[in-house]
């Protein structure tokens, strides 16, 4: 069906031959001339469009013609040359154009692309519909331009006919995610169940009915000897309603490795059959994803070294000297980590390594800890003697295979070398809150302070944000000498947590991680 949009017509139409046309349209220009008569000579177009009758060919599953041709004819009705002539085509979004036109060559050249008057031209486009279960009705415009002339259009009426198949509507389900459960030491849920439905939503019935797991990497079947194709039970399947059970199948499956990094696995189903009994239907494919935590290698450890460095009793030497840093650090998570270098820092003023020192100041490292092991530094360190109390920093780094440092310190007081040891209760130096142990932690921690008189005591636990979150301690008196405190984080979220210790005109601070 076509419409076609166009000027009055002269009441006298004149159909010539195409020589003679092209020779009585240039007599019709040139006799004015001769004559000293000026016309006004402009192009003037008509157009028509054409499209097929598609026919249905539901043995092959296509459509005929496939693609599609649809032909525009132009006819210029004025009284000169129109050039050039293009056209645009116009349609819907479910059509496309195919073959060469693919995919945007929706203007194109009229053939021939200068029109005479009186003379013809044409332009076809090809087009492609995808699979419809039911009938679908296009209107296609076109548009024809040349200089000169007034652009006109015309359109015609695509029918596509209902290709009535099987329509196969597969879903699939995997969990979110899984977890990793530090009671068990592994995922849950883990081995955990993929499920899959099917239903027809067609009239017509798709019979032996078929689903494929793909596994994606690192993913087994917790059975190996389940199969990865499965025929729905039913195999045949109708046309599905409302209330109607739904056709299910399932497999279980394992996640096997321990990663660093978050994984998400993608599971591929893919699901076929048959209809008329031996035409095979496309292969309808869904997916699914399912994250898996990535799982980091946590150390902890705390530093031993002397509570102080005093005097001998001949008052000429403090002891001990040399004095020994040591540093266990165990893995506490749950899958291996690696150790790349360890050093450790110290005033220079005064402090020294020991010749002896098993472990230099800074040494590279190649040492996989598994979960659970445990890794020792040692260095023994020389202190030279001084006339005044001295209170040193110790640092000891030490950096992952990821290159991140784990860090631990703590400070030591040093006495004067006098005959007398002056002690003086005020001296800040007396007072101290020690690194917590174990630091990392998961729930709980134990933190040790010094105090050099008696005084009431306040210990506040905040968050990275310097909220308080604990208060262990409020003002409760305490003697003087050395005292410890349990710090049950249990209830608390995973993070940077700071500690301050009060005596009411001191406070001391330490910082402490809570792991997962």
């Amino acid at each position: 069906m076509s419409i076609h949009r166009h000027l009055p017509r002269p009441a006298v139409a004149l159909r010539l031959p195409a020589p003679l046309s092209i020779l009585a349209a240039l007599v019709l220009i040139c006799l004015p001339m001769l004559f000293g008569v000026r016309l006004h000579a402009q192009p003037r177009l008509e157009c028509s469009a054409e499209a097929p009758a598609i026919v249905a060919d539901i043995a092959n599953l296509r459509y005929l013609p496939m693609p599609i041709p649809v032909t525009l004819t132009v006819h210029n009705r004025g009284t000169a040359l129109a050039h050039p002539v293009t056209a645009t085509i116009v349609f819907d979004a479910d059509l496309a154009l195919a073959g060469d036109d693919a995919p945007d060559h929706f203007s194109k050249s009229v053939d021939p692309p200068g029109l005479f008057p009186t003379q013809i031209g044409k332009v076809q486009w090809m087009l492609r519909h995808p699979p419809s279960m039911t009938e679908r009705s296009y209107t296609i415009r076109m548009f024809v331009h040349a200089p000169g002339a007034d652009t006109v259009s015309c359109e015609t009426t695509l029918i596509i006919p209902p290709l009535d198949t099987p329509l196969l509507s597969p879903r699939d389900y995997a969990p979110d995610k899984l977890q990793f459960d530090e009671a068990t030491d592994s995922y849950v849920p883990n081995p955990f169940t993929l499920r899959l439905t099917c239903m027809n939503h067609s009239s017509m019935p798709a019979t032996d009915v078929t689903g494929t797991l793909i596994l994606p990497p690192n993913v087994e079947l917790a059975d190996p000897g389940d199969s990865l194709t499965k025929h729905f039970s039913p195999s045949t399947l109708h046309h599905w309603r409302i209330g109607d059970p739904v056709p299910e199948l399932t497999w279980q499956v394992r996640w096997v490795p321990r990663l660093r990094v978050e994984k998400t696995p993608e599971f591929r189903f893919l699901v076929t059959g048959t209809y008329m009994d031996s035409l095979r239907l496309d292969t309808v494919e869904v997916r699914s994803h399912t994250r898996v935590p990535g799982l980091q290698p946590y150390f902890g450890g705390c530093m031993r070294i002397p509570d102080s460095l005093g005097l001998r009793e001949d008052g000429t030497d403090v002891t001990p000297n040399p004095f020994t840093v040591r540093y266990p650090l165990r893995n506490i998570s749950h899958i291996a980590g690696g150790l790349r270098r360890v050093y450790i820092s110290f005033p220079p003023d005064g402090l020294n390594l020991n010749p002896a020192s098993p472990w230099p100041m800074n040494r590279i490292l190649d040492e996989v800890v598994e979960p659970g092991d445990s890794v020792v530094f040692e260095w023994q360190i020389d202190v030279t003697n001084r006339i005044t109390r001295r209170r040193v920093l110790i640092q000891v780094t030490v950096i992952n295979d990821e290159g991140n440092p784990i860090l631990c310190e703590d400070w030591l007081p040093i006495a004067a070398v006098s005959v007398t040891d002056v002690r003086d209760e005020a001296s800040p130096l007396a007072f101290r809150l020690s690194a917590p142990y174990p630091n990392p932690f998961h729930s709980t921690s134990t933190l040790e302070f010094r105090l050099t008189r008696a005084a009431p005591v306040t210990i506040v636990i905040s968050d990275a944000l310097s909220r308080e979150v604990r208060r262990l301690l409020d003002a409760a008196p305490h003697a003087p000498g050395r005292h410890s405190i349990r710090f049950d984080a249990r209830g608390l979220a995973p993070g940077l947590y700071h500690c301050m210790l009060s005596d009411g005109k001191r406070t001391a601070r330490r910082s402490m991680i809570l792991l997962p």
